[in-house]
């Protein structure tokens, strides 16, 4: 069994953060281990399978270039495609705000905005990046009152199979 990493701060970037980047082998990164090998497995319902994700045992905190702070990472999941290739990163942030999509345009620019609604009532904001090498950055946070969970997910913007087939839910 991996030794769980100390806490260290990851860089953001078009791939993902630090290490942990999308088209990489979750085995060949310090920290990913496999979903069903987690004490915290049981916090997800995830398709299409569970052999397919890999969760990160460790303390994590994501750092923006240029940006004081940190972000605190509750959770960081990846899925696999059939090459065992990374299609798709899911990170969960400790404390969601109102301010995190702000940040995370300050590195990927000007996003697309849609809105989440349940009961006519709005209860998420969706921001989509599109970077110039083609990732798709995707910001899903709560409306300012509502107390959901906000989620950063990487993909590759042409990955069909990630785009459609790979879906998590945070079970609370």
């Amino acid at each position: 069994m991996q030794v769980p990493p100390t806490e260290q701060d990851h860089l953001f970037h078009m791939l993902g953060i630090g290490a942990i980047q999308l088209g990489k082998q979750p085995q060949n990164i310090a920290g990913l281990v496999p979903l069903g090998a987690s004490p915290d497995r049981h916090h997800f319902m995830v398709l299409p399978d569970r052999k397919l994700f890999y969760i990160y045992n460790g303390p994590l905190k994501g750092r923006l270039e240029h940006q004081h702070g940190t972000i605190d990472i509750r959770y960081l999941l990846a899925s696999i495609n059939e090459a065992g290739f990374i299609n798709s990163i899911f990170l969960y942030p400790l404390r969601a705000d109102h301010h995190m999509a702000g940040r995370l345009s300050q590195l990927y620019g000007e996003p697309n905005i849609g809105l989440g609604s349940m009961e006519g009532k709005t209860v998420s904001t969706h921001h989509f990046w599109v970077t110039a090498g083609e990732t798709e950055i995707c910001y899903v946070g709560p409306a300012r009152k509502a107390k959901e969970t906000a989620v950063i997910v990487f993909r590759f913007f042409h990955d069909l199979d990630a785009l459609k087939h790979f879906t998590i839910a945070l079970n609370h």
